[in-house]
């Protein structure tokens, strides 16, 4: 399935794959186990920006299920499916861009599966 995204390499257009966003030029963007793509390209990555480590992603990961963020998310998520009940009939896509691992696009989407 193609979707409204571009290629942040060659500017191409994504599909969507069962494992992973690609472009026709060959460039790959894997589909994380959450559901989230990062457009991010390791190989752009330098020393001085490395990306988070697995001990950092995992106390990230324990410090959200601890609950902590749910109110604000559940607020989040009462406002946006009210905006998206007044203002569309459909919403096929929602962008997270720069927001983490999802964590809150997670719980909304668990919200409107509702």
């Amino acid at each position: 399935m193609t979707f409204p995204l571009i290629c942040p390499v060659c500017r191409n257009p994504l599909t969507w794959g069962n494992v992973a966003a690609a472009c026709p030029s060959g460039h790959s963007f894997d589909i994380a186990r959450e559901g989230y793509i990062n457009l991010y390209k390791t190989s752009r990555r330098s020393k001085n920006q490395p990306g988070d480590s697995r001990d950092m992603l995992q106390a990230r990961r324990r410090f959200l299920d601890s609950g902590v963020y749910e109110g604000l998310s559940d607020h989040i998520n009462a406002q946006v499916s009210a905006y998206i009940r007044d203002a569309y009939t459909k919403v096929t896509n929602i962008l997270d861009a720069g927001c983490g691992e999802g964590y809150y696009l997670g719980r909304l989407m668990a919200c409107l599966s509702n």
